[in-house]
Formats: C-alpha cells, structure tokens, sequence
C-alpha cells in the first residue's frame, strides 16, 4: 500500500526536517527468553531543523530515531523504509521526518 505525504503526516506525532548528525549500529535480543531473536538495528541521532508537528516531543533540539532491522553488512548503510522502498540516511545531510512513536522493542 502507497501512503501519500499528506497521509503519513495526519497520522504521525512528529514532523519535521532535521540533519543526521550520527548513527551507529547494534543488536539487540528481542522477545522471550525461550523464543528470542537477535535484530540489527540502526540508531540516529538528528538535529532538528524545522518543526511542522509535534514540538512537545523534542528534547534540546535533537531526536534520536531507532530504526530495526538496518545491518550496515548487508547493504553498506542504514536505511529508513518508505512506502516498502528502502531509503538511506547520509550523515550531514538533512531531510523530512514523519514520525510515529512505538513501544521500545
């Protein structure tokens, strides 16, 4: 399923455009102890530029984004997912954020 814009936007908490400062990579084990998986995950840290939507959730200016399933192995980056299109993230460069907040997993 496609989403546009304005979609993704009148369901998100966060909006806003913002530079990627840093990532680093890690795995974590996730789920219960007997059925548990180790998934690689990505962790940026942004630097807000503008904010469209949801400024109760930034903190001193920065968002911090973790994004599962990002092994910088496999394809040389982490990349957020849009409309099922993988799209990498460039330290120093800066882009839109529609964001939605999950349960820590």
């Amino acid at each position: 399923m496609t989403y546009s814009l304005e979609d993704l936007a009148e369901v998100a908490e966060l909006v806003f455009t913002g530079t990627v400062e840093d990532v680093y990579y890690d795995v974590r084990t996730v789920g219960a102890a007997d059925m548990s998986i180790e998934e690689p995950y990505a962790y940026y840290t942004i630097d807000v530029v503008e904010i469209f939507k949801g400024e109760d959730k930034v903190n001193d200016g920065r968002v911090n984004i973790k994004v599962p399933g990002n092994d910088p192995s496999e394809n040389g980056h982490a990349a957020v997912v849009l409309n099922d299109t993988p799209v990498p993230l460039d330290i120093g460069h800066e882009y839109l954020f529609v964001l939605s907040a999950y349960d820590d997993v």
